[in-house]
């Protein structure tokens, strides 16, 4: 990515209801709820496999948030 070109965005699910947005190297934790997307956290990712830690965190905050919906 240079000069604010992010080319091609692809999205991928990682454990319902958790995706990730790809662009680039760079990765996106989301999730939606009630016609509401819900970023969680970017990251740079450094292999093919996204990061359990990063699945785990998004999830406590799916569940932090629904609980109070």
């Amino acid at each position: 990515m240079r000069n604010g070109e992010i080319g091609a965005v692809h999205t991928k699910q990682l454990r319902d209801p958790i995706r990730e947005l790809i662009a680039g190297d760079h990765r996106f934790t989301y999730f939606q709820l009630d016609h509401m997307l819900y970023f969680v956290r970017g990251f740079r990712k450094k292999s093919r496999k996204t990061p359990p830690k990063e699945i785990d965190y998004a999830m406590s905050i799916y569940k932090s948030i629904k609980s109070k919906l």
